[in-house]
């Protein structure tokens, strides 16, 4: 009998006790909260390009939309922004007749910024539009043809809240649109590529 407590004593030691002690699930949700809160920024910075990127491709298509309209009705479509606003529309003359003619809006937090285009004097030529008179360089509008041609777009900025750019460019002899994702940030002039 004298060995008896002795064995129960040793199996005691040996048994390792079951669940967390609250110290330990304070450290794990404390890294826990560490992770998340380096994560957020980054995923914000993510989704903001993609914004960036998606209104890129919905001026991209209202273009080719635009180009499109205009072959297949015989005369020419305008695409219309408004600088500093997310709006835009496409008009056409009553030939188009497959337009809505409603303004259509960039994601939220995404702006037309700036444009350069070359002078085209077609534009403003069509018979009740500006009385005739060729339209302006700085005109916030775009012109599509029905040979296919289009103005020459050198450049159309696109600007998220954070000051990130991307450019679309039109070619007025194609009428093909690109999309450039490395453009100068908007503050100082430097490289601010779309991190992919």
């Amino acid at each position: 009998m004298s060995h008896t407590p002795l064995l129960r004593f040793e199996l005691r030691k040996r048994v390792a006790p079951s669940g967390f002690s609250l110290m330990e699930v304070v450290l794990v949700l404390a890294l826990i909260m560490l992770v998340l809160a380096a994560a957020i920024p980054m995923t914000r910075a993510v989704l903001e390009d993609e914004r960036l990127r998606n209104a890129a491709d919905r001026v991209q298509a209202a273009w080719v939309t635009a180009r499109v309209e205009a072959m297949a009705s015989g005369d020419h479509v305008i695409f219309r922004y408004e600088p500093g606003t997310g709006l835009f529309e496409l008009a056409g003359t009553e030939r188009v007749t497959s337009l809505d003619g409603k303004p259509s809006e960039l994601p939220e937090g995404i702006t037309f910024a700036t444009s350069t285009k070359a002078a085209d004097a077609r534009e403003g030529v069509e018979e009740g539009l500006s009385g005739g008179a060729a339209a302006s360089v700085n005109e916030p509008e775009i012109w599509f043809y029905p040979d296919g041609t289009s103005s020459d777009v050198r450049e159309l900025l696109l600007r998220n809240e954070s000051g990130t750019q991307i450019r679309l460019t039109l070619r007025g002899l194609t009428g093909v649109p690109r999309i450039d994702e490395d453009v100068p940030a908007a503050e100082d002039g430097r490289l601010a590529p779309i991190a992919r």
